[in-house]
C-alpha cells in the first residue's frame, strides 16, 4: 500500500506564497542597490550590515556617511544633512526614495535605478516575515529553494495512514464503478448531476464529463480522522 497519497492542494495559496517570497527578495535587493548607488564607501557584505540598513535606512546611511568622512571633531555630532551637502552626497534623494517620495530630476544615481514611484523601502518586519525563505549571498538575496519547497508542502493535504488511504481508495473505487457503468450503459448528464449531488462527487468537466472524487470534501474527512 502507498505510504501517502496527495488528496488536496491549495494551489492559489502556494502560488501566492512563492510570489510573496520573490517580491520580498526583489525589494531587499532594491534597497541594497539603492544604498550602494548613493554612496561609495560601504557595500552590504553581511547580514549584520543588511539588518542595520533595513532597520533604519536613514540612520545607517548617516552612520556610514559620518564614519567614512573620518572627521576629526569632538563634542557635538556632525549634522549629516550639512555634511552631505558639503561633500556632494545626494542624501535627500536617498531618503525620499526610501520613503516613497518624489526626487529631483537632477538626481544622478536615480538615472541608473529602476524606481517604482510611491514605493517605500522594505521594512524590517516585512523582511523578517520571509527571511527563512531567502539566502543572502555576496550582497544579494536569492530564494532558499529547500525551505520554500518545505513550506509549499504545507499547502497540501495527504492521506498518510492506512485508514486514511482506505477512505480515499473507497471514493476512487466508487467513481471507477460509476464511470465503468456509464461507459457500458450510458448515464445522461441530468442523471449524472443527480448522482453527484447525492453522492457528493464532482464531474471532470464542470457539469459534464466523468465522475471524479471531490478531493476537497475527502480532505476534510481525513483531517477529522483520529
Amino acid at each position: 500500500m502507498e505510504k501517502r497519497k496527495l488528496i488536496w492542494e491549495s494551489k492559489s495559496e502556494s502560488i501566492a506564497f512563492e510570489k510573496a517570497v520573490i517580491s520580498t527578495a526583489e525589494k531587499c535587493n532594491s534597497l541594497v542597490e539603492l544604498f550602494e548607488s548613493f554612496q561609495e564607501w560601504k557595500r552590504i557584505e553581511s547580514l549584520e550590515d543588511w539588518i542595520q540598513l533595513v532597520d533604519s535606512p536613514k540612520d545607517y546611511f548617516d552612520k556610514i556617511l559620518i564614519a567614512s568622512l573620518d572627521l576629526k571633531v569632538t563634542g557635538k555630532q556632525p549634522n549629516p544633512e550639512i555634511l552631505a551637502q558639503l561633500y556632494g552626497v545626494d542624501r535627500s534623494s536617498f531618503l525620499n526614495l526610501t520613503a516613497g517620495m518624489p526626487v529631483n530630476e537632477t538626481c544622478e544615481p536615480c538615472k541608473k535605478l529602476k524606481i517604482h514611484k510611491g514605493s517605500t523601502a522594505i521594512s524590517l518586519s516585512s523582511y523578517q516575515q520571509f527571511e527563512s525563505f531567502m539566502i543572502f549571498n555576496s550582497g544579494h538575496f536569492v530564494l532558499n529553494i529547500e525551505t520554500v519547497k518545505v513550506k509549499k508542502e504545507t499547502f497540501k493535504i495527504f492521506a498518510d495512514t492506512e485508514a486514511k488511504i482506505k477512505v480515499v481508495t473507497f471514493w476512487e473505487s466508487l467513481c471507477d464503478i460509476l464511470n465503468q457503468y456509464h461507459d457500458k450503459y450510458h448515464i445522461n448528464n441530468e442523471d449524472k448531476r443527480i448522482f453527484c449531488k447525492a453522492l457528493k462527487l464532482q464531474q471532470s468537466e464542470g457539469y459534464e464529463g466523468k465522475f471524479v472524487v471531490n478531493n476537497q470534501l475527502v480532505s476534510l474527512e481525513i483531517q477529522n480522522m483520529k
